[in-house]
């Protein structure tokens, strides 16, 4: 059946016709290999910038919401002294819970060449802990 339709005649056309074949099947399995391995390293990189802006916005969600704890607390407590300095009375101590710090911002570049190096294990390995 594959003789006739590519009209081969003899055993001898036939083992070129399939050496010819399994070539360019190889050629175009190195080709296809080739292009896998050169993406493989933009991979990374998208994968490494990816991991750096999920660490960002969870420090981003933190220090928001260590934000919206911390603002209330100071503007109550600068109201209170404002009015106990005013009318001359004992300054009130509160006992408002404390509020830790803000985490460091993280700074990204738009550059992807930058997190061509960048190690992302330790910061998944953050990541998943929170």
């Amino acid at each position: 059946m594959i003789r006739s339709r590519f009209l081969i005649e003899n055993d001898d056309e036939f083992e070129w016709a399939v050496r010819v074949i399994d070539r360019a099947r190889t050629a175009v399995e190195k080709d296809h290999l080739q292009q896998i391995n050169d993406l493989k390293p933009r991979l990374s990189v998208r994968d490494s910038k990816y991991r750096i802006l999920q660490e960002k916005l969870v420090i981003d969600v933190s220090n928001t919401k260590k934000n919206a704890l911390r603002l209330p607390n100071e503007h109550v407590k600068k109201n209170v002294d404002e009015i106990c300095t005013e009318y001359k009375l004992p300054l009130i101590d509160f006992d408002f819970p404390d509020v830790p710090p803000n985490d460091e911002e993280i700074k990204i570049s738009d550059s992807e060449e930058e997190y061509e190096e960048t190690d992302g294990d330790e910061n998944n390995s953050d990541i998943e802990e929170q």
